[in-house]
This record gives C-alpha cells, sequence and structure tokens, in this order.
C-alpha cells in the first residue's frame, strides 16, 4: 500500500503540523510507504524528511496554482507503482485538489476534518460546491472531534463520517540543567503562582484577551499571578490589544508574551512550569477549535485545564474532572473556573488529566485509518 498525504503543513510547531508529522511517523512505522506534499515545506524542524524528493505545493490559492496542483498531484497517479490512497488532512483546498486529480482513476480518497476548513462557506458558491463534492467522493471522512462531525455531518453522509480522536504528542523530558537554561532564557520570576498559560497562536479566536481578563479578575486575590500566552505574536492590532487592557489596569506584572518558543524543549518548560493550563477559544463563524492538541500536551505533564465549550474543545476536557469547561467570551465564568482549579484540589484535576492523556495516542488513530483503507 502507497499512500499520498495532503496537509497545509509537516512544521510541528502547530497543531496541523504535528498531526500531520504524527499520522505519517505512525504510518510508516507499520511498513506502509507515505509520500506527503504540503503547502509551506516538508522537513519538519528538527530535519526529519517527510515528503522525500517532492516539493510543495503552490500557494496562495489561485486558478492557476490550484490546476498546477491538482497536475501534479494526478502525477502520482500515473507513474509505475503510482499512491493507492489519497488522505487530505481537511477539506479545503487538499481534499478539493484530492477529489479533481482522482477523475477516472479510481483511486480512493480520504478526508480528515479538522475545523475551520471543514466547513463549507455559505458566503461563496463555488468554494462550497467544490467542498461538497470533495466530500461526496470522499470513502471515508475522520473527524478529530463530536463538535466537527455535527458540523460536517451537515454535509456528509453520516454512514461515511465517523469521529477518530488524535493522539497526544509527547514532549521531552528536561533535565534540571536543561530546565534552568529554559528559566534563564525567559526570565520567569520564581515567585510568580498560579501560573496560567495558552499555547497557539495570539489571536481574537484562541480568546487570549478573554485569559487575560479573568487574570484581572482573579489578582486581587492571587496577587503574584502570572499569564503566559505562548505563540505567534503576527496579529498585532489582537496582541496589542491585550497589552493596552494591562497598561489601563496596570497589571503589566501579571503578563508575559512569549512569541520567541521555538522548539519542545520550550513548550515542555511551560508545561512543566505552569500550573493551569486555559485556551478559552471563540467560534468565529465557520472558524471554530477543532480539538486542541495542546490540551493533550500539557495533560501529560499533570496540568488540569480550562477552556471553551461549544467547540472540540469539549472532547479535550472532562468537566469537573480533568478541568471545566466555560462559556466563550465570558471572562467572569473563565475566572470562576480558574479559581475553582486553583483554590480547590488541583493536583487531583491534574492526576485525572495525566491519566485521560493516556487513553489518546497516535497508534489508536492510525490503527483506525488503516481500517478504514484495508476496508473493502
Amino acid at each position: 500500500m502507497k499512500i499520498l498525504v495532503i496537509s497545509n503543513t509537516t512544521d510541528e510547531r502547530s497543531g496541523w503540523g504535528r498531526y500531520a508529522t504524527s499520522v505519517v511517523e505512525e504510518t510508516r512505522r507499520r511498513g506502509i510507504e507515505c509520500v506527503v506534499l504540503s503547502n509551506v515545506g516538508s522537513v519538519a524542524p528538527d530535519g526529519k524528511i517527510l515528503s522525500d524528493e517532492h516539493p510543495s505545493l503552490l500557494e496562495p490559492f489561485t486558478i492557476s496554482n490550484a490546476i498546477k496542483n491538482i497536475l501534479y498531484i494526478r502525477k502520482f497517479l500515473k507513474v509505475k507503482g503510482g499512491v493507492d490512497i489519497i488522505h487530505a488532512f481537511d477539506c479545503w483546498p487538499f481534499a478539493v485538489y484530492a477529489a479533481i486529480a482522482t477523475i477516472g482513476k479510481g483511486v480512493p480518497i480520504f478526508i480528515t476534518g479538522i475545523g475551520t476548513y471543514s466547513i463549507p462557506p455559505r458566503t461563496s458558491g463555488s468554494k462550497s460546491i467544490l467542498m461538497q463534492y470533495a466530500y461526496a467522493h470522499a470513502k471515508e471522512v475522520f473527524c478529530i472531534s463530536n463538535y466537527t462531525f455535527a458540523r460536517v455531518s451537515n454535509f456528509v453522509s453520516k454512514s461515511n463520517l465517523s469521529v477518530v480522536f488524535l493522539g497526544a504528542t509527547s514532549l521531552p523530558n528536561l533535565s534540571d540543567t536543561e530546565e534552568n537554561v529554559q528559566r534563564n532564557k525567559f526570565q520567569i520570576p520564581e515567585d510568580a503562582f498560579p501560573i496560567i498559560f495558552t499555547v497557539g497562536q495570539i489571536k481574537h479566536r484562541k480568546g487570549q484577551l478573554d485569559t487575560m481578563k479573568a487574570v484581572s479578575i482573579l489578582k486581587k486575590k492571587y496577587p503574584k499571578i502570572l499569564y503566559l500566552p505562548i505563540g505567534s505574536a503576527s496579529d498585532v492590532a489582537y496582541v496589542n490589544s491585550i497589552r493596552e487592557f494591562v497598561k489601563a489596569n496596570r497589571i503589566e506584572d501579571s503578563l508575559m508574551i512569549v512569541d520567541d518558543c521555538k522548539d519542545n524543549k520550550g513548550l515542555a518548560f511551560f508545561n512543566k512550569i505552569g500550573d493551569v493550563f486555559a485556551m478559552n477559544s471563540n467560534n468565529e463563524g465557520n472558524h471554530f477549535e477543532g480539538f486542541g492538541l495542546v490540551f493533550l500536551e500539557a495533560a501529560q505533564f499533570g496540568k488540569p485545564a480550562v477552556g471553551s465549550s461549544g467547540c472540540g474543545i469539549e472532547d479535550a476536557i472532562v468537566d469537573g474532572r480533568t478541568g471545566y469547561l466555560t462559556k466563550q467570551g465570558d471572562s467572569v465564568d473563565i475566572a470562576d473556573k480558574l479559581d475553582k482549579l486553583i483554590s480547590g484540589d488541583m493536583m487531583n484535576f491534574g492526576e485525572n488529566a495525566r491519566n485521560r492523556a493516556k487513553e489518546f495516542t497516535w497508534k489508536k488513530t492510525v490503527d483506525k485509518y488503516i481500517a478504514s483503507y484495508t476496508q473493502k
């Protein structure tokens, strides 16, 4: 069996990239040949070559680039020993490329519905038609959460739709020396408590400002509270809105934006020193949190979590056991749930989270994919 995976990225610094890399590596462990095409390159930060000699797909999405990408994918079906299966990691535009490229070729396509790019937009007729065409020609669609399943089921027959959870990607265990290196690099105050942290691009959909507002509510009760949003600060306007809020409320000492954490050792450090993981994401039309691998990563370190209901995070947190779900955009509710963890049995919640994270493995994920690939 030879599989062609089409993904946005294989860069492990993003959740999408972690997913793609982990699935491909686990598939290859089974002795299955797996070729990868992506938008932003095929070499992971640690130098692992994921797509051999194959270059990146062309972007941005234009009619010209789309045609070239489709023709390039079609070449994989023509050569001797061509691919037997195409697995697209999200519908737009990758499953669309695959569906058109396989016309007349009889090569089955599978789609993973991740989140935002799984839902055909109402405002773009042509895009919606193409996405529904891709879904109609998929042998099976895997959704990474029950929420994504519910959203995608409006466009796909439920007989071809299933929920396949992601695995928990392990971060390294740091030695005392390595931890000190990271502590010196990021200059985290030794007396900070509690440390609330979020991993993900700093933008409205990830809800860091809502979390910061919750931290400001808790400031009087916890004078040394510290919030660490860890991720890209490329959305300058949103980052500035957080800084302006902090300045207006004179709580600058409760915020450290970390936009230079570039490797797994840095992520491991923050997951180790943090007390509560919080990601209070907001739905924005068709843009929503599909699941949140970062919740599993934090859980592996025994960190309880606070996150939004009404999205894929509902599968990442067992409400009242591994953490708490919150109302989207409700800083008072976020503050209340954070306080319940901090002032309650945080250790027990953390241990529950650690044990639950063990249930999510890439072996289980790929087992289900392969079972579907080989089903007659």
